[in-house]
């Protein structure tokens, strides 16, 4: 009741009691509160309810004005609304008095105005949304409807009924007047997921796609994937730039998501190395994968590859026959010589491996190719004392043997 002074009023409910030869228990019980609290009223130390200054008027045999302490427009403007006047007030006025109204009244004196035809536009409607129940301001935003003019202003009144159902509803119709895309962007908080997506999706299939980092942090990291998906593929289709930061919108998405995005774009043959700095390397490591089998460049993915797994994909290549040379900079040491020892064995050139291996490994790769009819000659810069003097042995034992 801040637009009525505390002082007056309390002052005059003492004097209007006193007048009545009333005690502040008398006064207590035909109220049907407690002394205390008619104690309260007479100090200032709190207002009645606005459902019972009615009936205290008519107990104290006193005017609304009177008890206020004059006759103001707020005072004309409570007391008809209180008394279920059909006389229509001003918003203005509403405004004034709405903090010492039920929300019910306000709703009703705001409802009153629109069935005698009198709109009301959003920035009065802002001025008593604080003192109306969601209910009651979803349905006089629904009869006054939206328009591309007063979407913008929407704005105003959005913290109190957010993630709505009449809210989404909003946008949608605000899509469907193709209006611009930064007068939504303020509403963007207090959307759902559901209607962030659909204007993020209006963006994409309009060429919008500059728009869409505004409401990005809003899309939750499912959605973002789906953003991520729609905006990438519409700036490429277009040939233009995306007019956002797609670091920002990878950032904030799950890793499972990027991996399900990255394979998705991978077996379409696009490009998905934005991807890989922000995927776990075992994803990584299986979109290798599938590019080895598929005959395709892994090179791109060794950088983001755990050693071993880059090993197991080298392993599957020279299986397959394919060249390996291009793995050995990722490689552990023994996964190399793992690797040299199984492909001399299967009679195949180890020469490249031999800068990528330790003396020991060298000399028992040496051994192993030389027993299947490889030169020694390309081993013998990599062989410390002792491996030349087994590598020797083993020559003679076989010289010996084809001779016998």
């Amino acid at each position: 009741m801040n637009m009525f002074d505390m002082n007056t009023v309390s002052r005059n409910i003492k004097q209007a009691r006193l007048k009545k030869n009333m005690t502040q228990m008398d006064l207590a019980d035909a109220m049907g509160v407690s002394y205390q609290a008619v104690s309260n009223w007479e100090r200032g130390n709190s207002m009645p309810d606005i459902s019972k200054i009615p009936d205290l008027c008519e107990v104290l045999d006193i005017s609304f004005e009177s008890l206020v302490g004059g006759k103001t427009r707020a005072a004309e403007t409570a007391e008809k609304i209180m008394n279920h006047k059909e006389e229509e007030v001003s918003m203005k006025a509403l405004a004034e008095v709405a903090p010492i109204l039920k929300p019910d009244q306000v709703a009703e004196a705001a409802n009153q105005r629109i069935e005698h035809g009198n709109p009301i536009d959003i920035r009065h409607l802002s001025s008593i949304a604080p003192f109306l129940s969601r209910e009651d301001l979803e349905k006089i935003l629904e009869k006054m409807g939206v328009s591309s003019k007063n979407i913008s202003e929407i704005v105003a009144v959005a913290p109190f009924i957010s993630k709505s159902k009449i809210l989404d509803e909003m946008v949608e119709k605000a899509l469907e007047l193709h209006v611009k895309p930064y007068v939504l962007t303020g509403l963007a908080p207090f959307l759902s997921k559901k209607a962030i997506q659909k204007i993020i999706d209006f963006l994409i299939a309009n060429g919008k796609i500059s728009y869409v980092q505004a409401f990005a942090p809003f899309a939750g990291k499912e959605g973002l994937a789906g953003i991520a998906n729609g905006s990438f593929s519409g700036a490429a289709s277009s040939g233009g730039e995306t007019g956002f930061c797609e670091e920002e919108i990878l950032a904030s998405m799950d890793e499972i998501e990027i991996a399900k995005l990255a394979y998705k774009e991978y077996s379409e043959g696009k490009p998905v190395e934005k991807y890989l700095d922000y995927m776990e390397e075992e994803d990584v490591a299986k979109l290798a994968e599938r590019a080895v089998k598929a005959g395709r460049d892994a090179t791109a993915f060794l950088d983001y590859m755990d050693g071993d797994d880059v090993g197991a994909l080298a392993k599957s290549v020279a299986e397959a026959g394919g060249d390996v040379t291009v793995f050995l900079d990722y490689m552990d040491e023994d996964d190399v010589g793992a690797l040299a020892k199984s492909m001399a064995e299967a009679g195949g050139d180890v020469t490249v491996f031999l800068d990528y291996m330790d003396g020991e490994a060298a000399g028992e790769v040496a051994q192993i190719a030389v027993e299947h009819g490889q030169p020694v000659e390309p081993f013998l810069d990599y062989l410390d004392e002792e491996d030349m003097k087994q590598l020797v042995l083993q020559l003679l034992r076989k010289k010996n043997t084809t001779a016998d």
